[in-house]
């Protein structure tokens, strides 16, 4: 919130999994953001840039 990010989009694969661990190093800020996981970041990020 304090950044103004309020999404994130992950790979699939090669990309660490969201665990208990995660969710306590991230002091619970994973649980006010929308995280979506993608197979193709490129191909995301071009359909985002056309939206």
């Amino acid at each position: 919130e304090v950044t103004g990010v309020s999404a994130v989009v992950i790979p699939t694969d090669r990309a660490a999994a969201i665990t208990p661990s995660v969710v306590n190093a991230s002091a619970g800020a994973v649980e006010h953001l929308m995280i979506r996981q993608e197979v193709n970041l490129t191909r995301w990020l071009q359909r985002a840039k056309d939206a």
